[in-house]
């Protein structure tokens, strides 16, 4: 799944009323976005992994010949780790 539709197949599931800002912390490597609930009108931050964050973390995985990766629940990541593994 892309970061586009990824952040638009959230955006329902969370009560998102105006997705505000969306970017990438260099300093964590990790994706991320701001938003307005539509329930409580409090601003929130999510952070998230896409394929930018993750072949950080993987191609850190290999620089130190870790033996692997774990990925929290299959079907919820960007689709385009995928080509990072092969």
């Amino acid at each position: 799944m892309n970061k586009k539709i990824f952040v638009t197949r959230m955006i329902p599931a969370i009560g998102i009323d105006m997705l505000r800002e969306k970017g990438f912390d260099n300093t964590l490597g990790t994706s991320w976005v701001k938003y307005t609930s539509k329930n409580d009108g409090k601003n929130y931050t999510i952070w998230y992994e896409d394929e930018r964050s993750f072949k950080l973390k993987y191609d850190y995985v290999k620089s130190q010949k870790l033996r692997g990766v774990s990925i929290w629940a299959l079907g919820q990541e960007d689709g385009n780790i995928w080509k990072l593994l092969k």
